[in-house]
């Protein structure tokens, strides 16, 4: 019995031992497993840390164009050369160097970068440049700048190199909105005649834009359809042929559909518009012409007795008194000859106010000052005026429109050219129909010895010779009726 019971025994024990050997067994696998997995996770967190060092060098070294550090090269007779910034580590590779090379060399130099060069084994590297002499190191740094499309591009090809999509993704976007904010900006300054700037602008927000020698010009070109002129943008290139013909219609690219159908509609809305305004100039000045006859004919009826059928003297007078208003007070001058500078002045504005309302109160309109001075203002720029010719008088008169309704500032006649007469001395010659009213009375009037026609006229009557040629000269240049026919009588001796 007592035999069986230790055989039972020791049964039992050897049962439970196996049963703790096989549980401690798997005990170990689990612990094994969990410890490579561990070993597996921190050895990834190692490596994505080292991805991102990489990565943050990368993108150091794709934007360190221009960067300089001095150190030193090691250069030996084989054709070897090693940049370091250490003194020690230079003095390590040149005596490695000579264990097997003539001609080793150690000399102080500048390394300077040229920015993203290539992918190695740790990420990008960058491309550099060494120069023994710093001032070469210097001038050349100043060359390797890069510009703000540069950089992010740049940033996108490390970002792609490394498999960071997001981060490509969302310069990609940036990139996109700085090339076209740059191309309209570039349009812009092209518009205001800043061909260098815009030049400037559309090569630094985009990759590779201007081939050498291309350039952007401006020509005025005229729309076949609404006759309306517009002033186009283009992108020509060195052998003058356009890269781009029209840089309004291409910057229409970077606008989505909607906004593009809504750009050409305001197009369209302001063509139809231009047209509009057109038709309605040409209108006003037919219509202004189809009475010029009658009103020069009923005036000149009777003109003996001055303007008999326009405004009176008094109505002269109180516009040269309205217009004198807004010129400068001689008073105010600093000194005698700056007052009389200023007194001069003025009296040649006011014979141009006198000239501009005499023509159009012969002509039917009654200007007041402030509407004579506004289109005296507006005819100082050539591209204000238009010039419409009446066809039963040969007459050509140079218009402008002041707040839509037309305004004569100059007439004169058109003649054959005819050989050049000899000019009496101290007489100014004759006036270029085609020339401005004020151009007229500021430049000739003077030269005759007077500051109005009408004083060059009475003098003429007082027997002036200087008048007499002078006011000879011009009566065919556009002047009022009256004093058309007061030259005439002086000259036919009545």
């Amino acid at each position: 019995m007592a035999l069986l019971a230790g055989f039972g025994s020791g049964y039992l024990k050897g049962q439970q031992q196996k049963l703790e050997n096989e549980r401690q067994a798997k005990k170990d696998e689990q612990d094994q497993k969990l410890f490579d997995i561990r070993m597996e996770e921190a050895v990834a967190a190692r490596d994505e840390r080292q991805r991102e060092r990489d990565y943050r060098d990368a993108n150091a070294a794709a934007l360190s164009a221009g960067k300089q550090d001095t150190g030193y090269q090691v250069t030996d007779a084989a054709g070897s050369n090693a940049f370091t910034k250490d003194a020690d580590a230079a003095g390590v590779m040149a005596d490695m160097a000579a264990t097997k090379n003539d001609g080793v060399q150690n000399n102080a130099a500048t390394r300077v970068s040229t920015g993203r060069s290539g992918a190695t084994m740790n990420g990008t590297v960058a491309g550099n440049k060494v120069f023994a002499d710093p001032a070469q190191a210097q001038q050349f740094a100043g060359t390797q700048t890069m510009s703000d499309y540069a950089k992010l591009k740049a940033r996108q090809d490390v970002a792609d190199q490394f498999g960071k999509m997001d981060i490509s993704d969302d310069i990609r976007a940036k990139l996109l909105k700085l090339e076209s904010e740059g191309a309209f900006k570039a349009y812009s300054l092209a518009q205001s005649g800043d061909y260098d700037g815009a030049a400037k602008v559309y090569q630094e927000t985009g990759q590779n834009r201007l081939p050498e020698g291309a350039k952007f010009v401006g020509n005025e070109v005229e729309d076949p359809t609404t006759k309306i002129k517009r002033n186009v943008i283009s992108l020509m290139g060195k052998d003058g042929k356009p890269i781009i013909a029209d840089v309004d219609q291409a910057l229409r690219t970077y606008l989505t559909p909607s906004e593009r159908y809504t750009l050409e509609s305001n197009d369209r809305k302001t063509a139809v518009a231009e047209q509009a305004v057109a038709v309605k100039e040409k209108a006003d000045e037919n219509r202004y012409l189809s009475t010029m006859a009658a009103i020069a004919a009923r005036n000149g009826a009777g003109a003996s007795n001055g303007m008999a059928n326009g405004p009176s003297l008094k109505d002269r007078r109180d516009y040269l008194s309205d217009f004198s208003l807004s010129l400068p007070d001689p008073k105010a001058a600093a000194t005698p000859e700056e007052a009389q500078a200023i007194s001069a002045g003025n009296q040649r504005v006011l014979a141009q106010a006198d000239a501009v309302f005499s023509i159009n109160a012969e002509l039917g309109n009654i200007l007041t000052a402030p509407q004579a001075a506004a289109a005296m203002r507006l005819a100082q720029d050539p591209a204000n005026i238009r010039r419409v010719r009446d066809n039963n008088t040969g007459i050509v008169y140079e218009m402008v429109q002041v707040n839509g309704k037309p305004v004569v500032v100059a007439a004169g006649k058109m003649k054959p050219k005819e050989k050049e007469k000899p000019s009496a001395p101290s007489v100014a010659t004759t006036p270029n129909p085609k020339a401005t009213m004020s151009d007229t009375v500021a430049k000739t009037y003077p030269h005759a010895g007077y500051e109005t026609v009408q004083g060059a006229i009475d003098g003429a009557k007082r027997g002036d010779k200087n008048a007499i040629a002078y006011v000879k000269m011009i009566q065919d240049s556009g002047l009022p009726i009256q004093q058309r026919e007061q030259i005439k009588n002086i000259l036919s001796g009545k």
